[in-house]
């Protein structure tokens, strides 16, 4: 069994209601809390008109290699906010938890940033295959 602490309390969800990412169960409840509020972050990141907006953005190391392999979608002008708040939520879980639920990434294609539908999206151009939900897409 492994043993998990809480991450400390994030700021966004000040509104008063229930946090959709506080959740109950599994094997490290923080680490899915924690990547539950930077996709939330991810979603609020990636807005574009076209792909020149875009940006593949890899976060640097991390407890959970959250980020890193493929890496995510962001648009430039949400950048910077992004890779601020996301690294703070890794960071602080990193700090205060022992459990590391996340298996290796096993992705071997070289991912690109493109807008498809108003969103930056990880696209492969090989495959063209979009990565779906890893990106903040819907």
């Amino acid at each position: 069994m492994v043993a998990c602490s809480a991450p400390a309390t994030e700021p966004e969800d000040a509104g008063g209601g229930v946090d959709p990412c506080a959740v109950d169960g599994g094997v490290c409840p923080p680490a899915r809390e924690t990547t539950c509020r930077i996709e939330r972050l991810l979603a609020d990141a990636t807005a574009c008109a076209s792909s020149d907006d875009c940006t593949l953005f890899i976060f640097p190391p991390n407890c959970l290699d959250y980020g890193r392999c493929p890496g995510v979608a962001v648009s430039y002008a949400s950048e910077a906010r992004f890779s601020i708040d996301a690294s703070r939520l890794l960071t602080t879980f990193c700090n205060t938890t022992t459990c590391r639920p996340q298996p290796p990434c096993t992705e071997r294609r070289a991912p690109a940033a493109a807008c498809l539908d108003g969103r930056c999206r990880l696209s492969f151009p090989d495959a063209g295959i979009d990565a779906g939900t890893r990106d903040g897409g819907r």
